[in-house]
């Protein structure tokens, strides 16, 4: 079995990704290669949760989602689940940050095409709109969805 850690995985200095950022395409990254070949993806949270404003690890749940791989949300021990369900619906895909200033707006522009050629989540179906943008909205649900799978298969 192949995991996929988002927030270990990707070297945001590394080659690939700088020629990634060039001539961006959802598929081409080196996140969205190892994706596809991975059997799951683990969101590990780290205690400060500064997974959910890092723009690469958007990325990678939005890529995740996209490719329909199973994901969980793996948070520090320390971290309170309220905490957790106020940090996750004020993801903000333009606000998160990048080390590389330069590949942002390809990075959130694939981030944007990820969540829009995935599935809906089973709250917004009725609210698709083309002029609507609902990613933050999007990516929220579906890390909530994976974190309640995560304290499920915790207490069973």
């Amino acid at each position: 079995e192949r995991l996929f850690l988002c927030c270990f995985s990707i070297d945001q200095n590394s080659p690939a990704v700088t020629s990634w950022s060039e001539s961006p395409s959802p598929g081409a990254g080196p996140s969205a290669q190892a994706l596809l070949s991975a059997s799951r993806s683990v969101v590990v949270v780290d205690q400060q949760l500064h997974v959910f404003s890092r723009l690469w690890c958007l990325y990678e749940v939005a890529m995740a989602r996209q490719y329909r791989v199973p994901t969980i949300v793996w948070p520090h021990p320390a971290i309170e689940d309220a905490a957790l369900q106020s940090v996750v619906p004020q993801i903000n895909v333009q606000q998160a940050s990048a080390a590389d200033r330069d590949c942002s707006s390809a990075v959130r522009a694939a981030i944007r095409a990820a969540v829009r050629a995935g599935e809906l989540h089973p709250g917004f179906e009725a609210a698709r709109d083309n002029t609507a943008d609902r990613t933050d909205e999007e990516l929220g649900a579906f890390l909530s969805d994976r974190l309640s799978c995560f304290r499920e298969a915790v207490v069973a």
